[in-house]
């Protein structure tokens, strides 16, 4: 399954693929999507981007795991940075290709993680390398992760959602999302929605418009 919100990477990349011996069951645009289709195919490997509209990668790689633990995820993204590495493996990715990287890392990567192996890009694993030696993880551990539906709200009131629109897509009641707002501002030591966006737009949650 390859899910990214750029048609032509899509199509780019499965055309690789396809020459590369490897069936795409399925496309999906946004997170949302991908689950509904990873639910009806049930393939062997889901290809993510981390950047989704409705729900991103991240959380996308989370109800995998949750709910279909023999699928593999790889993400497959331009971020290299140690925060969407880390997030990424918390969650159950087993693999972490950088989209600048050449096809064959994606082809050693699926060949890796179908035989249960992990696999991250060279060009990942010496920027992360690169900024721990220059001493750039010096961080406020209290804010450093947010539990998955805490992203899962600041992503839809980053996405512009009224608290009604977050309620029914997340089946909670407008008080249970009201309380989520609430509780994100505190940990975050945020004061309104705007300071919510930015954090969103700065953490990789979403991307900036």
């Amino acid at each position: 399954m390859l899910v990214d919100d750029d048609e032509m990477v899509r199509q780019g990349i499965q055309l690789l693929l396809e020459k590369d011996g490897v069936a795409v069951l399925g496309q999906a645009s946004h997170g949302d999507e991908a689950l509904s289709l990873i639910e009806q195919f049930k393939p062997d490997i889901a290809l993510l981007d981390i950047n989704l509209p409705r729900l991103n990668g991240v959380e996308v790689a989370f109800q995998i795991r949750r709910y279909h633990p023999k699928i593999a995820v790889i993400m497959l993204t331009a971020y290299r940075q140690h925060d969407e590495v880390v997030r990424a493996l918390k969650v159950g990715a087993r693999g972490y290709v950088w989209k600048g990287a050449d096809f064959s890392e994606l082809h050693f990567a699926i060949k890796a993680v179908f035989r249960g192996d992990a696999f991250i890009s060279p060009a990942v694993s010496n920027n992360i390398l690169s900024e721990y030696l220059n001493g750039k993880y010096a961080r406020d551990s209290a804010k450093e992760f947010l539990t998955p539906r805490q992203r899962q709200v600041l992503q839809l009131i980053a996405e512009g959602q009224s608290n009604k629109d977050i309620a029914n897509a997340l089946a909670l009641s407008v008080k249970g999302v009201e309380k989520h707002r609430t509780e994100l501002m505190k940990r975050l030591d945020l004061h309104n929605t705007a300071g919510l966006v930015m954090y969103a737009v700065k953490s990789g949650i979403v991307k900036a418009s």
